[in-house]
Parts: C-alpha cells; structure tokens; sequence
C-alpha cells in the first residue's frame, strides 16, 4: 500500500504490504490510519505515521469489496463478495 502526496511528493511512501490484491482501502478521519480488504477477506489496519497500530481487524469469508469507517473512527463496515456485510470494532 503506497501512500501518494498530491502538493507534498515528500510524503510518498509505502504503508505496508498485504499478502494478497488489495480491492478496497478508507482512510480515518483523521488521517492516522488506513483500512484495507483483501481478496483473501483479511482487513487489515496500516498506521500512517505510527507503524506500531498495524494489525489484522478481522478475516472475511470472501474478498472484500467495499469499505467504510464511522464518522468517529470507532468501527468499519464491510462488504464482501458472498454478499455479507459486517461491523468489526477498531
């Protein structure tokens, strides 16, 4: 996962590296941290600037499509390719 500057080209860099494709990615509020779905169905938490808050938030049975994180960065919601949708806590 590369994170691109648009004005700032210094802040390009890479967040992390899945295992996996990437389909779906939602960045917080606050821009501290980005969420990514796998086409495994993992749904990892990448750290922006503290590495440290890196983590798998859960695994999905299916490839995971779709995204979002509440208004407050406390829980996301996901979709996925076996038509689910589910609420993980962060």
């Amino acid at each position: 996962i590369r994170l691109w500057g648009i004005e700032d080209t210094s802040r390009n860099k890479i967040i992390g590296s899945d295992e996996e494709c990437v389909w779906s990615l939602c960045i917080s509020r606050d821009d501290s941290f980005i969420i990514s779905g796998s086409e495994d169905g993992t749904i990892r938490l990448w750290g922006i600037e503290d590495t440290s808050r890196n983590k798998i938030i859960g695994s999905d049975e299916e490839c995971v499509w779709s995204l979002c994180i509440s208004r407050d960065d406390s829980f996301i919601i996901s979709g996925s390719e076996d038509g689910t949708i589910r609420l993980w806590g962060i």
